[in-house]
């Protein structure tokens, strides 16, 4: 495992906006490139139970972000997570993973080589030590960090009570702009986004619009 770098709130490293959120972490452990917690970082989450649609559109998202210069940032949880980081990394792009687990657990462990990844070409962030106790209950809480890190947050599809609500409710609240992906109204793992949209989140439409419509440009490079 590549070295395990300790940032404490009070540190030059530590990023500005994370730092402004409402009960920010007091320490972050970081492995990887720990420049990224500085650059124009958008996140893009979304549920594990992902249609085949939602996963295309995550990989895609993740690749176009990538190709403007700026990170991904998810939660490197399986289905939309995980094919967002994909997409990044597929393009040589920058990508971080904030985890709800302690620094040095990999969850799920289906995504070891996922992690592996992100940690040699990104950057693995979680508030917990090696060894220190988590819980169901830390994986909501992680979501305040994805959000913070980020000046937008891209939702690809999520029901209406899951994670991805509770990321999009922390990013509203951190005044951060929120997109959404629109889906069938048939499927259930697409009523939060659906109403997001209809509560104002802007609705991403089209791959090819998705720099315009995030407001990124290649200029990010």
């Amino acid at each position: 495992m590549k070295k395990i770098i300790e940032i404490s709130i009070d540190d030059e490293r530590y990023p500005d906006q994370l730092k402004s959120i409402k009960q920010p972490p007091k320490k972050l452990y970081c492995i990887g490139n720990i420049s990224l917690l500085k650059r124009h970082c958008i996140a893009v989450v979304g549920t594990r139970r992902c249609t085949s649609y939602g996963s295309w559109a995550a990989y895609e998202i993740g690749k176009a972000i990538a190709g403007c210069g700026v990170t991904v940032v998810s939660g490197m949880a399986t289905g939309i997570d995980s094919r967002a980081h994909q997409g990044c990394l597929d393009v040589n792009g920058t990508t971080i993973a904030v985890l709800g687990t302690s620094i040095d657990v990999c969850y799920p462990r289906s995504n070891r080589q996922l992690y592996e990844r992100i940690a040699e070409e990104g950057l693995i962030v979680s508030e917990y030590a090696p060894g220190e106790k988590t819980g169901p209950w830390s994986f909501p809480a992680r979501n305040r960090i994805i959000s913070g890190l980020s000046k937008s947050v891209v939702v690809v599809e999520g029901a209406l009570k899951s994670g991805s609500m509770i990321t999009a409710n922390y990013a509203l609240e951190q005044a951060r702009d929120v997109y959404a992906v629109p889906g069938n109204i048939s499927n259930p793992a697409a009523e939060g986004v659906n109403m997001l949209i209809n509560d104002g989140a802007t609705p991403i439409t089209s791959i090819e619009w998705v720099a315009e419509t995030l407001g990124i440009t290649k200029s990010e490079l």
